[in-house]
């Protein structure tokens, strides 16, 4: 199955609707993921291959129903954005990107395009997560499309923080310093060259990322939002140069959740800026779709990693702390992901 021929009947035949409405959110009913539906709209969920699709229409069947959209596929490779618009460019015409932003592995556009004629705005988003990709839409009417709330109705249903509100805002919409999954401020942190004794970085540091947004985050209690593709590490460095990494980490494949929960241990020495963990043993608690278990590791080789401080911040470079659940790399098959870490 084409996904484009599933774009054909949920992105729009157009005119508009009644105006003036707020919407009402719902959990969606189908029970099959737990995105968030406008009340009243109807769901209808497709599975053929290696395609599946959730979508959710204000009034199916009429002209003009703004539509979300979910397209899950096994990845083709493509470029994200190329991707989305490649899948739009099937059904659309003069297509205007207006805004776009962008990280190692998702894609966030807001584009203006002719649907059947009709002039529409569309809000898109597309990642990878493990070997899959989703790319999900929101469209409507342009006047309709502001109406209901513009872009982050599409954030709103997925449950996910706008990557726009986060740029409003000069950095991560979540946390109160530099969001450090980006690699200009770990590299400007870097660069500064402060070496620091062992006795000024004792403590606790904590490192979160989202996987969908590329930012920062985490709740009051320094653990992963619910329902959210991401992961968080506290790093507890001890006086008697020891430590406890704590790891978690949530993802969610198919509507089946990926989690983990890791304790590591083992001891750490300071050379120059550079930290160098001998790492004694983990026990990891996993669950892949129901199905529970728990690995444990006591043959682990050393890490080394590169130490950057601004007194606040604090990077570290090197290969990720990462798990069998969560390892991601790129094409190259190179990490994503490099550890930056804030002072608690």
């Amino acid at each position: 199955m084409k996904p484009y021929s599933i774009l054909s009947s949920v992105l729009l035949c157009l005119p508009l609707l009644l105006s003036g409405q707020t919407l009402q959110w719902t959990t969606d009913y189908t029970g099959t993921t737990t995105y968030q539906v406008p009340t009243g709209w109807t769901i209808t969920i497709q599975q053929e291959g290696e395609v599946s699709t959730w979508q959710a229409q204000e009034s199916p069947g009429e002209k003009g129903t703004p539509g979300l959209l979910v397209i899950a596929m096994a990845d083709p490779g493509l470029e994200l954005e190329l991707l989305t618009t490649t899948l739009l460019q099937e059904v659309t015409q003069e297509i205007k990107i207006k805004n776009r932003i962008a990280s190692y592995n998702q894609s966030h556009l807001t584009l203006g395009a002719t649907i059947n004629g009709i002039q529409a705005e569309v809000a898109t988003m597309a990642m990878r997560d493990q070997q899959w990709v989703y790319v999900a839409m929101f469209a409507a009417p342009s006047d309709r499309f502001y109406e209901l709330g513009g872009a982050s109705v599409l954030y709103r249903a997925l449950q996910q923080h706008s990557p726009y509100l986060a740029n409003e805002r000069n950095g991560s919409e979540l946390s109160n310093g530099s969001n450090m999954q980006d690699i200009t401020t770990q590299n400007q942190i870097l660069q500064q060259g402060v070496t620091h004794p062992s006795h000024e970085l004792i403590g606790s540091w904590l490192q979160s990322f989202s996987i969908l947004s590329g930012d920062d985050y985490l709740t009051s209690e320094n653990a992963i939002r619910t329902e959210e593709r991401g992961y968080a590490h506290l790093l507890d460095l001890r006086e008697d140069n020891t430590y406890t990494l704590t790891y978690r980490y949530q993802s969610y494949s198919g509507g089946c959740p990926y989690e983990a929960e890791v304790v590591e241990t083992g001891g750490y020495k300071l050379y120059d800026n550079t930290l160098k963990l001998q790492r004694d043993s983990y026990e990891a608690n996993y669950n892949v779709c129901g199905d529970q278990s728990v690995e444990r590791n006591n043959q682990l080789a050393p890490a080394s990693y590169q130490i950057g401080s601004t007194g606040q911040e604090l990077v570290l470079r090197g290969a990720p702390f990462e798990y069998s659940i969560s390892v991601h790399n790129d094409a190259s098959g190179q990490a994503y992901i490099q550890e930056g870490f804030r002072r608690q």
